[in-house]
């Protein structure tokens, strides 16, 4: 009843900021160094083209510079390339609860490294944010989740990883984690065969805390070339995983509720090609990318302003104008976790509307 009353309150407080128009969620990518080959996304190459840049990343202070002048959030996903790749990675998530007093926490992983996983995730639980969510990258069986992710033994660490995660969400009660699917042109239709494996497996008990989430074509993933392959036969296998991931999303957390929502809207938006509900972009929630450039989100990656030049301040009237440019000239339109969950928060009737459908 407590955890009920809590996740209704901050989902309370996430509406309430929007609407005095404060940004309430920070996409932080906090390193591009990355461990996979992924076929959907290019952000590995970046180091490899430009390996000297990577020093270029903010350093433990810079992190704290920033957040102390965004000391009102509620959610921070730490994303990147590959997150658990910082060296410091705990220490920023300390430093963002300090400043921030956030309830949500969200990480990505590829799970590729399992020991240092679990150690990391094992401190980040300690700091008792209330709702914090670690996904584990699974994109198929093992021989299609090492093809689309291009790292030989992938599969096999990603199950150890979401094993030795599994384990310590038991001793957790603010720790949730789960496997998250990105449906491609190189897995599409495959998510059955998934959830089979994980069964036989007896890994029952992650399936219904799974994330789903479409590739999109973005500057973020420097994956221009393949959008001719994002044709009508990629959108009906996608549809086809999406109705399967429905069958067996949670109905008791937030992660679950959330993605409810987003699945029982993600097929339309695959046949229109339109975001569902209107989106909180630049205004309820930002992307910081390694290099404190700040963008409406990840769809948009073009930086606004660097928050280097700025004294390590948000810009109200920047982010007032990226969002008067969206009304004009459009968004991407893009239907992606990462935006859409918080969109999906803001939009109240909205969302339980969908609920109720699912």
């Amino acid at each position: 009843m407590l955890k009920i009353r809590q996740l209704l309150q901050t989902l309370q407080e996430i509406e309430f900021a929007y609407r005095r128009g404060q940004t309430f969620k920070v996409n932080f990518a906090t390193t591009w160094q990355c461990n996979s080959r992924c076929q959907h996304c290019n952000i590995w190459r970046i180091y490899i083209d430009r390996p000297e840049q990577v020093k270029q990343e903010v350093k433990l202070g810079e992190v704290e510079a920033i957040f102390k002048n965004c000391s009102r959030l509620t959610w921070v996903s730490l994303t990147g390339g590959e997150p658990f790749l910082r060296s410091d990675l705990v220490d920023i998530a300390r430093i963002i609860n300090e400043c921030c007093k956030i309830k949500i926490l969200s990480i990505p992983t590829n799970g590729l490294t399992p020991e240092l996983i679990e150690r990391k995730v094992t401190e980040i639980a300690k700091l008792k944010i209330p709702f914090t969510f670690i996904s584990v990258s699974l994109d198929g069986t093992k021989e299609i989740h090492s093809r689309v992710r291009g790292v030989d033994l992938g599969y096999d660490r990603a199950i150890d990883t979401l094993t030795r995660l599994d384990a310590i969400g038991r001793d957790f009660e603010n720790l949730s984690c789960g496997f998250e699917y990105t449906i491609s042109p190189f897995n599409a239709g495959s998510l059955k065969l998934l959830i089979d494996d994980l069964n036989q497996r007896g890994l029952v008990s992650l399936v219904n805390k799974a994330t789903v989430t479409i590739t999109h074509i973005a500057d973020f993933y420097r994956n221009e070339s393949l959008a001719s392959e994002l044709d009508d036969t990629f959108k009906l296998k996608a549809i086809e995983d999406i109705t399967e991931a429905s069958k067996h999303m949670g109905r008791t957390s937030l992660n679950g509720l959330l993605g409810r929502v987003y699945l029982n809207t993600a097929s339309k938006y695959l046949r229109t090609g339109q975001t569902p509900v209107s989106c909180t972009a630049a205004r309820g929630s930002l992307f910081i990318d390694p290099y404190a450039n700040v963008a409406p989100c990840t769809m948009m990656s073009k930086p606004l302003f660097n928050l280097r030049d700025t004294g390590y301040q948000l810009k109200p009237e920047l982010l007032k104008e990226a969002r008067q440019d969206l009304k004009t000239n459009g968004c991407p339109q893009c239907w992606t976790p990462c935006e859409a969950y918080q969109s999906l928060i803001t939009n109240t009737s909205f969302f339980f509307k969908h609920l109720l459908i699912g």
